[in-house]
């Protein structure tokens, strides 16, 4: 299906837009720039224009579509339901294909994510620069910079890689034992960010499921991305060969459910067999894969606590949401459930919890115009609540609130459910 037939099928979708405004208060972006261009009703009425040939995508237009973070605030706020995340991404879709993008870009989208060797190698090459100092030279004196100001940005949001990842740690295709009785059989599904940048959350996610006794299957083949991003930036081709690797991979897996600890790799799982699940090659495939996901919160409150582990956390905590998760996956008791259910936890409810920090996977690196602000914002509110620790559910949010705390010397630590259950349920030392 091409990107204009792909686009009108959101015309039932984009018309029911009533243009109520109630989109605009939980819009970040439109509190930024407080116009309707920049609001779910202004987006979609500008999609809506589109397939009716009355308006057109280019240049200037399609600007209000690429910095829409797609957090699925609207979608919370709308009464009709309407899915402006997935109108969003069919619009840049349907760009990429009459306009086309930057070649980096697609270098990045199309010819990397898709190649688990090749990006492994780039990364590996991305960590020994980090490490010997050169990449931070090349940032400051520019050079960065020639292959575009959002390398240069990524550079210096991440403050390490790490010289071995998650798959040098647990090889691709281990079963590890669950810890005490055996009572699920679980895949985990590793993201990229997990894979790449964060390779001790997976360690703890691992660790904290056979805690909760499940016996762990990593993949014997995985792809190095679940989609979401080549689907956000409009790369169809990339997106689809990705669903469909990773959907395959989930149901030939002999476990009950797949695991994971990313938010947005979650969310986005789920969605393989609405998206996909009418394709001829492999729609049954898509909805199948995706019953089988569960998020790590939601399997562990299911699961219930682990005999003979303490769980306590004597700390001052607070909770950022998943924006996907929450908004678009409608899950937000479970993680909240875990972490007040830690004895001696002090937990603060922080406001506008649900609301973006700006990460939204590479939006902090394509649009720091308007990711600096909204995560501003957000950091008012973490300090609001005095706590001594934010714990996030998506490795996008740690990234983009971690860059926060640490470029403004605030003394909040930054941590992962996933972190925070190991560490509480950790075994006391003999």
């Amino acid at each position: 299906m091409n990107a204009l037939a792909e686009l009108t099928r959101y015309y039932d979708e984009v018309s029911r837009c009533s243009r109520c405004g109630f989109c605009q208060p939980t819009c970040p972006t439109y509190k930024l720039e407080d116009g309707e261009a920049d609001v779910a009703r202004g987006r979609n009425a500008l999609v809506r224009g589109v397939i009716e040939g009355r308006a057109v995508l280019d240049a200037d237009s399609i600007r209000t579509v690429d910095e829409c973070l797609r957090c699925g605030a609207c979608v919370t706020a709308c009464f009709a339901g309407v899915r402006t995340d997935r109108i969003m991404a069919a619009a840049r879709a349907f760009y990429a294909e009459q306009k086309g993008r930057s070649r980096l870009a697609g270098f990045l989208m199309a010819g990397l994510l898709p190649r688990r060797r090749l990006l492994s190698a780039l990364m590996k090459v991305l960590a020994w620069s980090k490490r010997t100092g050169l990449s931070r030279l090349a940032r400051l004196a520019g050079w960065a910079g020639a292959w575009g100001r959002g390398l240069a940005r990524a550079e210096g949001l991440v403050k390490e890689v790490p010289t071995s990842f998650f798959s040098d740690r647990l090889k691709p295709g281990t079963v590890l034992p669950a810890l005490g009785e055996k009572k699920f059989t679980v895949g985990y599904f590793v993201g990229c960010r997990t894979e790449f940048l964060y390779p001790r959350i997976g360690l703890d996610t691992v660790e904290v499921l056979r805690r909760f006794g499940a016996e762990v299957r990593l993949f014997a083949d995985p792809a190095s991305c679940c989609g979401l991003p080549p689907y956000s930036y409009g790369y169809s081709q990339a997106t689809r060969d990705l669903v469909r690797r990773n959907a395959e991979a989930i149901v030939r897996e002999p476990c009950q459910w797949v695991v994971t600890e990313i938010g947005s790799c979650y969310h986005f799982l789920k969605e393989y067999g609405q998206l996909y699940g009418d394709d001829p090659e492999f729609g049954e495939t898509a909805r199948r894969a995706a019953d089988k996901v569960v998020y790590l919160a939601d399997f562990l409150a299911q699961a219930g606590p682990p005999r003979g582990l303490r769980a306590a956390y004597p700390r001052r905590i607070t909770f950022q949401d998943s924006c996907q998760l929450v908004h678009l996956q409608k899950s937000a008791r479970a993680p909240r459930e875990l972490l007040k259910g830690l004895e001696g936890v002090d937990f603060r409810e922080m406001e506008e919890a649900s609301w973006c920090c700006g990460g939204a996977g590479a939006y902090t690196v394509s649009h720091p115009g308007q990711s600096e602000p909204i995560l501003e914002r957000k950091l008012g509110n973490l300090r609001a609540t005095g706590a001594d620790e934010v714990v996030v559910a998506c490795q996008s949010c740690y990234l983009q609130i971690s860059h926060g705390v640490r470029s403004r010397g605030m003394k909040v630590k930054v941590k992962h459910l996933a972190e925070v259950m190991e560490e509480a349920t950790r075994p006391a030392a003999p």
